[in-house]
């Protein structure tokens, strides 16, 4: 599975009832805000990137699985730009959506098994002026299972709508490797 700059923004979910109750609610956690940093080994390949963007997620907290801080639902976008500082070749990441995290089976203390629903652009990968590279959009729902020591132990897709290339492949490394020229 992919792990661009932003996908830990993208966690999610609990039930559809349970869901819509805590999104009536105001969300727990707000953080937004920008940053710049340096990525020193940018998709594994030992090159530094330089890294500044923008970000707002929103967070409600449930209870699944024995867990009474889970966050059950996440809404998010961000718009991230990538630069190689030797060639000053840029990309840019964005997206926008939201998640909903359940457990399903099992208790948060023992083994278990979440449902995460994701919808919206999980990711859109551009060159700095325009042309798209990849995009991961639409919804896909998965099972994660972990055994007792939280260690993941299992990947299940329940459904795929849209084009979701980055979640079983390298397509959003691969595409920002060679644009950036590593």
């Amino acid at each position: 599975m992919r792990t661009p700059v932003f996908v830990a923004i993208a966690a999610a979910a609990v039930t559809l009832v349970a869901a819509a109750a805590a999104t009536a609610a105001a969300p727990a956690v707000h953080d937004r805000g920008t940053f710049e940093d340096v990525d020193p080994d940018f998709c594994g390949t030992g090159e530094s990137i330089d890294v500044a963007g923008r970000f707002n997620v929103k967070a409600w907290l449930g209870e699944t699985g024995g867990d009474p801080t889970q966050e059950v639902h996440v809404t998010f976008n961000f718009n991230v730009t990538l630069t190689n500082p030797d060639t000053g070749a840029a990309v840019v990441d964005s997206g926008a959506g939201s998640g909903t995290n359940e457990i399903v089976a099992g208790l948060e203390s023992g083994p278990h098994t979440h449902l995460f629903v994701e919808n919206g652009l999980r990711a859109k990968l551009k060159l700095a002026n325009g042309g798209v590279l990849t995009h991961d959009a639409g919804s896909i729902a998965y099972l994660l299972e972990f055994d007792a020591d939280d260690n993941l132990t299992g990947v299940d897709v329940v459904y795929v709508h849209g084009p979701h290339p980055a979640f079983d492949s390298d397509v959003w490394c691969d595409a920002a490797i060679e644009a950036l020229g590593l």
